[in-house]
């Protein structure tokens, strides 16, 4: 009796692992990407706390990003938000 139990526990453990293995590889390859170079951010940078900091509004409504400048009293929170607009 014992020898058909530790025959089921391998099959299954066998089979689990051909199903893990076969549905791995039979996924969608990965895409290629074009090689171009990145859309370059005509904003202003400044730094913060030794990074590079670039301000940004994001319309909400057509998503559309342009550059701004942050005023001076803003330092690390966002004082100035502007109605519809995210940054």
């Amino acid at each position: 009796m014992n020898l058909w139990k530790n025959l089921l526990t391998w099959t299954c453990l066998a089979l689990s692992v051909a199903g893990f293995v076969a549905s791995t590889f039979a996924a969608d390859p990965p895409t290629q990407v074009a090689d171009h170079a990145p859309i370059a951010f005509d904003g202003e940078k400044t730094a913060w706390h030794g990074f590079d900091r670039y301000d940004f509004l994001m319309d909400e409504n057509t998503l559309a990003i342009k550059p701004m400048k942050a005023e001076d009293d803003e330092k690390d929170g966002i004082k100035h938000q502007v109605q519809g607009q995210r940054r």
